[in-house]
């Protein structure tokens, strides 16, 4: 058992070397609540592997900062690790959360593995099940009945149940805090995504248990449909965790798998086709009636200005009365002061001029709302005025990513949150080109600074990393705010010479 201590954070890892210095490895993701002790059962069967074990942040012996988890943390802590223990080649088995982790892995980060399994999932699961199974957990929430949740879980997903088994995950269930429990299953239902499995390259394999109470066979056959290279395997007198119930079927369906996983076993004929169009339209309809539930107003500003409200633009009259300056202004700072609206729109006028070219403005973006349907959209008191809708915008996101990215040090983070500042600002880079008032171009500058920084202090690590296609964007970016700088010019040409030569 060893540790890797990073940032915030200690990873208890174990790593099992094989006797053959050539042996390939084996990555394995433990479940939910659980800790990699759980794998215990299953590493008998795999002595011929290399073996890399580990406990999840906020789980078994792993300690660190688990205020806000998030997927881009688990990643940090897993690429750390890999990085440390120098594997470039393996095959990932995840159960639970780790096939979750998986998922994301292959699906969203881009990772490379020779093989990906899936044990005890579905990412099709209808929405008002999964709700009634979290609010059936969340019962057992509360700490003075903290060993109920354990007693609830255990008998669903060990179906050959011994008072060994029993000891191992009730101890595991005890080492993770039921925050931290409960914040993961709102993060997985929140990722959960067909088509995150339709961007998964590599051969996978996904494992379900007949008897799995949760995870019906049905479902979880599913997802191998969405998946270019997948196979599907329901191992007969299990549940859900098929590598403690039937640890030898699982080793040799697994070893199978790899013998066999390129070979295209699908079927194809005219019921499959028609039965793809099926899933695809049910896939779909699920989506969509999942999105209209918790779907916000979304408020653009950087390239053009617009309001969308349930995929519709809302329209007005938003070029009369600073009105769309106004709901800028808002929806930027959410909270801004009377005094503020006066110095930024109306900073030559006396004061009860002023005040009465806010009421106007006030009663004019109301009425727009209002008819849009929502007669209560801002709330004002004799100080400040905010937004009282549920929006998202596209500047303060850019802000987000932009404050996110600064903080990245790990290769693989910044890459993936460059490619998401970048999908955020068009070709042209004219930001706010609908406002003129001169507080937006003070905003506009302190935004454009703020993405200079980040370049120039992100690209030479892309050049390190021969990414020189994304080093050359920031370079442009930055050259188109700063046209005049010699040393960004200089290592343009240098990027672009290695781009010609590649």
């Amino acid at each position: 058992m060893s540790y890797l201590n990073k940032e915030t954070v200690s990873i208890h890892y174990n790593y099992l070397q094989s006797k053959n210095p050539h042996a390939e490895t084996i990555i394995l993701a433990h479940g939910l609540g659980l800790n990699m002790k759980t794998w215990k059962y299953l590493i008998k069967e795999f002595q011929d592997y290399h073996l890399l074990l580990f406990d999840f942040r906020g789980h078994g012996e792993t300690k660190g900062d688990c205020h806000a988890l998030t997927w881009d943390i688990l990643y940090g802590d897993f690429t750390a690790l890999l990085k440390q223990l120098n594997i470039d080649h393996y095959h990932f088995i995840g159960h639970g959360l780790g096939a979750y982790f998986g998922i994301q892995l292959f699906g969203e980060y881009g990772e490379k593995a020779e093989s990906l399994t899936l044990i005890g999932i579905t990412s099709f699961f209808p929405n008002e099940i999964s709700e009634e199974m979290l609010a059936y957990r969340k019962r057992f929430s509360k700490p003075e009945n903290y060993p109920a949740l354990a007693d609830f879980m255990i008998p669903q997903i060990i179906h050959k149940m011994t008072p060994e088994k029993h000891q191992l995950l009730y101890e595991a269930y005890h080492q993770v805090e039921q925050k931290v429990y409960f914040q993961l299953i709102e993060l997985i239902a929140r990722s959960s995504s067909l088509s995150k499995l339709r961007s998964i390259p590599i051969p996978t394999l996904v494992l379900g248990g007949e008897c799995d109470p949760n995870y019906l066979p049905t479902f979880v056959t599913m997802n191998s449909h969405y998946l270019p290279n997948g196979r599907t395997a329901i191992i007969i007198d299990a549940s859900n965790m098929v590598h403690i119930d039937q640890p030898e079927i699982v080793a040799r369906i697994f070893r199978h798998f790899l013998k066999t996983k390129y070979d295209d076993l699908k079927p194809n004929s005219h019921y499959s086709d028609v039965l793809d169009h099926y899933f695809d339209r049910l896939s779909l309809s699920r989506s969509k009636a999942s999105h209209s539930l918790d779907q916000k107003i979304v408020i653009r500003l950087l390239h053009n200005f617009e309001m969308i409200n349930k995929g519709k633009k809302v329209s007005g009259h938003w070029n009369r009365r600073s009105a769309k300056e106004l709901l800028a202004f808002l929806a930027i700072n959410r909270v801004v002061l009377r005094e503020q609206l006066f110095e930024v729109f109306w900073p030559h006028l006396p004061l009860p001029n002023a005040q009465n070219q806010l009421r106007v403005a006030l009663s004019h973006l109301r009425k727009i709302f209002a008819d849009a349907g929502f007669p209560n959209a801002i709330t004002t008191n004799k100080k400040d005025l905010q937004l009282n809708i549920d929006y998202e915008c596209d500047v303060l996101q850019l802000q987000e990513l932009i404050k996110k990215a600064s903080t990245l040090t790990d290769y693989p983070l910044l890459h993936r949150s460059i490619l998401q500042i970048l999908e955020k600002l068009d070709q042209d880079l004219e930001l706010f080109p609908d406002f003129y008032f001169d507080w937006f171009l003070d905003f506009k500058l302190y935004l454009e600074e703020q993405i200079i920084y980040l370049f120039t202090r992100s690209y030479p690590l892309f050049i390190e990393h021969e990414d020189y296609i994304l080093a050359k964007q920031m370079l442009e970016i930055i050259l188109k705010f700063k046209p005049f700088n010699q040393s960004i010019k200089q290592d343009f040409y240098l990027v672009n010479e290695k781009l010609n030569q590649a």
